[in-house]
């Protein structure tokens, strides 16, 4: 059953992450400011479930979230440095928000233990 966890961790938390940053993405650029600022705020805690999710997954949050803030801080990094310098002020910084949220629900992810018997 543990190896199961490991294998599904990172493809839920891929996916859960890609979702999180899509919807971002999509808020930030098709809506004006003044509506998708305030949108993408109030959702923030969603975002962070992205992360926390998938840390809880794995049968050892610490090591899980280890991994996958590891991997998403490296990719993220790789595809800020093609994003960033082309962006609109608004859509760069809504991404950078939401990179934020997602690293601090997995260090959140990675502190919380698993209930007794999930094992």
């Amino acid at each position: 059953m543990k190896l199961l966890r490991w294998i599904a961790f990172l493809p839920v938390g891929a996916l859960l992450i890609a979702l999180a940053q899509l919807a971002v993405a999509f808020v930030a650029e098709r809506a004006p400011f003044w509506t998708a600022a305030p949108v993408i705020l109030f959702f923030g805690a969603i975002i962070a479930m992205a992360a926390i999710v998938p840390c809880q997954i794995a049968p050892d949050p610490k090591i899980g979230a280890t991994i996958l803030l590891t991997l998403f801080v490296f990719l993220e990094l790789v595809a800020l440095a093609s994003f960033l310098p082309k962006a609109p002020v608004f859509p760069a910084v809504a991404r950078l928000y939401a990179d934020v949220v997602l690293v601090i629900g997995g260090f959140i992810g990675g502190s919380i233990r698993p209930e007794a018997g999930v094992e």
